[in-house]
């Protein structure tokens, strides 16, 4: 507690930048606006206005996005400071881990339209972002930091919260994509169109209601997951189909109902023999939900309550089949008073569930999540101040609370120069697994937890140039590990940290030549692995016309170390620099189209210890909208 408290005191000299990519889209083809819009929401959590804000986070829009089209939003993710995605440049279909601001996969949440995605089946409860598809994004929230007290379980390091496309405002349209390309390794010279992927969405309203149905699939093949002599293709296949229903009832309240179904199967082999395998994996995910939201004067409530099932299939020397599912069900509330103060109080409720297998001999087990939480903030001026807090209790341990304190200041009248600091916690749940699993389950498992320290300066003159940089320092405390000589999950009683500085800019040199940059230092305890101490990406972008324009990205990955499972060492990877291109450009009327090429330089280089990764690959792509 003294550390924190020092450490919102160096707050008011430290220097903290966060501010977000606000692009708009024009008709279905891509046009950046040149305007980065800071976003430090002090409410993360509900919708607000600029006065309001004071959190780090990002917002990737659907042009921002469509540069990731074909290589999905794992790579999109990739793009910005502070996070790795491991597997991003690899085949598609490879194995997608999330390091971000030195945190691993499990320290990640992620939401679809606000709603939690976790896999109980899953080693590290986190959801699998090869399910997601590119096609069915409108937007991408990244909220960074220990976030806990607004989010709930494992939003120790980061939230991603999607939100997906919405209905149409005339009774009928018709919008898709359509790209097919090369999916070629370094050392492959195969021009053959491996890669393919489609996109349909009829959407419309009609007096109060209005729908949606989206279909889409994607493929790919002719490469081996794992790079050997033989390089045996293992095949990758994606498939979503989802369906929203939405009625406005009146001026203030309106409701969704919506069913969603994603898919996916990927080839892999065996990373501990290092050879080629017939192995796969599989994973259908079906949920069904309805959202309400109700608006008026100054006052907001949103609820949801949505069911969702997973069943993963591994076919291997181990394989397995899990069924499980959860619900989760949440009541938001939100207030404005006094004039500058506003409230938000809300309860989260969860259940995870694993169901019983005879044939692999392992029974059902669940638990539940309670989580009641407030958050207060305050706005005059050039001041602003928010602090919350979270009780969750746990069915299979006892509860404890989470907080969040975030001020934010404005230096100059004009407010062009921001001061920010933030000090929050965050509580990672055990896996059904872990808890009452056949290998070294423990009952007596304490949650990760984890404290997030955040300070800076942001600039932004609100005509395009934007500067800023954070510096973070995050304790991990109770990591859960498996201890092999007494064959049991355990709390680490050592803490574990990261720490580092991220740095971003933006210039607009006219109205249609914009650069883009952005910088991460970051050092980690040496437990961590995959996670690079230095990391750019330089994005020039400039609009031929209206419905043109060329993009040109440098991404800079520095050295950083990997385990190799035929040794069981630990190597440090080199380092390595790639360069991509895009191009999008009109057809005729409603139909546009686009050019992507990926490793221009065709470099060939590793990501993790023996698996592919991609060279140079061209990439085609029509999208409509009538």
């Amino acid at each position: 507690m003294k550390l924190l408290v020092n450490t919102l005191a160096l707050s008011l000299g430290g220097m903290v930048m966060l501010y977000a990519q606000n692009q708009k889209q024009d008709s279905i083809l891509v046009k950046k606006s040149n305007q980065l819009d800071e976003v430090v929401l002090l409410d993360a959590k509900a919708a607000s206005g600029f006065d309001y804000q004071g959190a780090t986070q990002m917002v990737l829009m659907a042009s921002d996005l469509a540069p990731f089209q074909t290589r999905g939003v794992a790579a999109a993710l990739n793009s910005l400071a502070g996070i790795e995605v491991n597997g991003s440049r690899g085949t598609v279909g490879s194995v997608l881990s999330i390091y971000a601001r030195g945190g691993r996969g499990k320290q990640t949440l992620i939401l679809i339209d606000g709603i939690r995605m976790a896999d109980p089946s899953s080693a590290s409860l986190s959801y699998d972002l090869r399910l997601l598809d590119m096609n069915q994004i409108e937007s991408i929230k990244i909220v960074k930091g220990a976030n806990s007290s607004l989010y709930g379980t494992n939003a120790a390091a980061l939230v991603i919260d999607i939100t997906t496309k919405k209905a149409a405002n005339k009774k009928i349209e018709f919008q898709g994509t359509a790209t097919s390309g090369t999916h070629n390794g370094s050392d492959q010279r195969n021009t053959g169109l491996d890669y393919s992927q489609w996109s349909h969405q009829i959407s419309g309203s009609s007096n109060s209601w209005n729908y949606a149905l989206t279909l889409s699939a994607q493929r790919t093949k002719g490469l081996s997951a794992f790079k050997t002599i033989e390089g045996l293709d293992d095949p990758f296949r994606q498939d979503a189909q989802r369906f929203v229903l939405g009625k406005k009832w009146s001026t203030s309240l309106r409701s969704s109902f919506f069913i969603d179904r994603q898919f996916m199967y990927a080839s892999y082999d065996d990373a501990f023999m290092g050879t080629d395998a017939t192995n796969s994996f599989s994973t259908l995910k079906n949920t069904t939900g309805t959202q309400w939201h109700w608006q008026k004067d100054r006052q907001y409530v949103k609820a949801n309550l949505a069911y969702t099932t997973y069943n993963s299939e591994d076919i291997s020397a181990f394989g397995s089949e899990v069924d499980a599912a959860n619900i989760n069900a949440e009541l938001l509330y939100r207030i404005f008073f006094k004039e500058h103060w506003n409230l938000i109080g809300g309860f989260q409720l969860i259940e995870d569930k694993i169901k019983e297998n005879e044939a692999q001999g392992t029974s059902e087990s669940n638990y539940w999540i309670s989580d009641p939480y407030v958050s207060l903030g305050y706005d005059k001026n050039s001041f602003q101040f928010q602090i919350g807090a979270r009780y969750n209790y746990h069915s299979a341990y006892k509860g404890q609370w989470v907080y969040h304190i975030n001020p934010s200041l404005f230096l100059d009248s004009k407010q062009q120069y921001r001061l920010y600091a933030g000090i929050s916690s965050a509580y990672i749940t055990p896996t059904l697994g872990m808890f009452f699993g056949p290998y070294g389950a423990n009952q007596n498992l304490l949650p990760e937890t984890n404290q997030n320290v955040e300070m800076g300066v942001a600039f932004d003159n609100k005509q395009g140039w934007q500067w800023g940089i954070t510096y973070f320092d995050r304790k991990e405390q109770q990591a859960i590990y498996f201890n092999g000589p007494a064959f049991l999950y355990e709390n680490n009683p050592e803490d574990t940290w990261a720490r580092g500085v991220e740095t971003q800019l933006e210039i607009p040199f006219s109205s249609r030549l914009r650069l883009s940059a952005n910088y991460s230092f970051v050092e980690v305890s040496q437990t961590a692995i995959r996670i690079p101490k230095h990391k750019a990406l330089i994005n020039m972008f400039y609009a031929l016309t209206d419905k043109s324009n060329l993009s040109l990205q440098v991404a800079h990955t520095g050295s950083r170390t990997d385990t190799n499972f035929t040794t069981y060492e630990n190597e440090v990877l080199s380092a390595f620099t790639l360069l991509d291109f895009s191009y999008s450009f009109p057809i005729y009327k409603n139909i546009g189209g686009s050019f992507v090429a990926t490793n221009i330089c065709n470099i060939d280089f590793v990501e993790t210890i023996g698996y592919q990764t991609l060279g140079r690959n061209l990439r085609l792509g029509m999208n409509w909208r009538f």
